[in-house]
């Protein structure tokens, strides 16, 4: 799908009605994955249309009323093709993290620079990959850290939280 929907988010937790974006992405995506920081989303990696992996990054402005303005593909792709990886943004840095590429489910972390016109600097892979394999997993940001929770090892699903401390330069500790 290109569709992009949109809910408002209700004092109590629940969500509006859902609305169908104006701005549709502007490529078939699966598996891919985002994030939000400085009001504005992020797409990046995924399946395309015909079952492409992809290293696209693509980044819209969230307007007041919950919709996005139009998408624009940021010039600095991820270093690898991905999908079914796991992203935060955090303290001016957007980070994708694990994944598979196609031949290898990844350890790998990458991080960049979130610039205020809402582009992406260049990609850096993280000194401190993930501990183990991992795909399909799911992260948050707490209190200075990075958790990644979940997912699967190519062959079996993972219960185990790695977790790492944020540096200001980007990177992260270890985990």
């Amino acid at each position: 799908q290109s569709t992009v929907y949109y809910a408002k988010l209700n004092a109590d937790g629940s969500t509006g009605a859902w609305s169908t974006n104006a701005n549709a992405l502007p490529a078939l995506r699966a598996t891919s994955t985002s994030a939000t920081s400085n009001g504005y989303v992020y797409v990046m990696g995924g399946f395309n249309g015909s079952g492409t992996r992809q290293s696209t990054v693509y980044y819209a402005k969230l307007n007041a009323d919950g919709s996005t303005g139009t998408w624009s593909t940021n010039a600095n792709a991820l270093p690898n093709t991905l999908n079914a990886f796991t992203s935060i943004t955090a303290n001016g840095y957007v980070y994708a993290m694990g994944g598979f590429d196609g031949g290898l489910y990844r350890t790998t972390v990458y991080y960049a620079k979130l610039n205020a016109d809402g582009s992406t600097g260049t990609w850096t892979t993280n000194a401190n990959p993930l501990p183990n394999i991992l795909a399909r997993a799911t992260s948050i940001t707490a209190n200075g850290y990075v958790y990644v929770m979940g997912g699967t090892n190519g062959s079996t699903t993972q219960s185990t939280v790695y977790y790492a401390k944020l540096n200001a330069d980007g990177s992260t500790g270890a985990w």
